[in-house]
């Protein structure tokens, strides 16, 4: 049981769905912010439970296919830098997501702000 999960884990297949998913998701999430806001997007899209899991799945992804498929190679760099770069930005969307905090600065011509609301 474990190896069949292991194995889907592992195959492309399911990181190309991952990925599909994922960009239907957030081009989905871009109509909704555009006709009912940055607020509802987030709720819906952004902060939902399964798109946090689509991201940790595929975080968990390319990681088990950099070490499956011998991306330390000198012949595999680019492949490995790639997937690398895609994890790096998961880690990164999942710290902002916990400790990340939004809002808006208002700065007249010529002045200077460091509040914000």
């Amino acid at each position: 049981m474990i190896n069949r999960f292991v194995n889907l884990l592992s195959s492309m297949k399911f990181a190309t769905f991952l990925i599909l998913i994922m960009a239907f998701s957030i081009g989905y999430a871009t109509f909704i912010e555009n006709d009912f806001g940055s607020s509802t997007s987030k709720a819906l899209i952004y902060n939902a439970w399964w798109f946090e899991l689509i991201l940790i799945l595929l975080t968990i992804t390319l990681t088990i296919n950099i070490f499956k498929q011998n991306l330390f190679r000198k012949e595999k760099l680019a492949t490995l830098m790639f997937h690398l770069s895609f994890i790096i930005i998961m880690i990164g969307a999942g710290v902002t997501r916990y400790t990340g905090y939004e809002g808006m600065m208002r700065i007249k011509e010529g002045d200077k702000s460091n509040t914000f609301l």
